[in-house]
């Protein structure tokens, strides 16, 4: 065979090693809740101080965290409310859009669709607030509004896929 063959199969070899497979893997947190993320995607640190769990691709500024918040005397409908308020206010030109139908784990769940503008540029949100026992857990997924396209199907997935145990 001529080395031009072997060439053009080593660079097709290389470029097919580079792709991110972009399958959804589980995990779970100390027996309390089990969610999925894509694969591209590593355990994070930094995203927020009172997350539960963390995961990001700053590669394709996908985020995603899950906050949990011991329940007091809020109603789920007014727990929801202050948490897409707050991401809201530190956003300019906010709008949210609350989703009618979402069902996560089969417990009482709200959603919502958040976009504005940080440091001049565009963020998506996509926020679940899901009512388990004790807790309200937050889960929150979001890319730039120039990737909203491709990445808000990951995204919504990984929200919808949360578990309570």
């Amino acid at each position: 065979m001529s080395v031009k063959y072997w060439m053009v199969l080593l660079l097709a070899a290389t470029i097919a090693g580079c792709k991110y497979s972009e399958g959804l893997e589980e995990k779970e947190l100390s027996g309390r809740f089990k969610i999925s993320v894509t694969d591209y995607m590593g355990e994070a640190d930094n995203l927020h101080p009172k997350a539960v769990f963390q995961y990001s691709s700053p590669y394709r500024t996908v985020y995603l965290l899950v906050l949990d918040t011991t329940k007091t005397g809020h109603s789920l409908a007014e727990y929801g409310q202050l948490a897409s308020n707050r991401i809201a206010s530190v956003l300019k030109d906010s709008t949210i859009d609350v989703i009618d139908s979402i069902s996560i784990s089969g417990a009482p769940t709200l959603g919502y669709k958040i976009e504005g503008v940080i440091t001049d540029e565009g963020v998506w949100y996509y926020l679940a607030v899901v009512e388990g026992k004790d807790h309200y857990y937050q889960i929150l997924g979001w890319t730039l509004t120039r990737r909203k396209e491709k990445y808000s199907k990951d995204i919504e997935e990984m929200v919808k896929s949360f578990k309570l145990i």
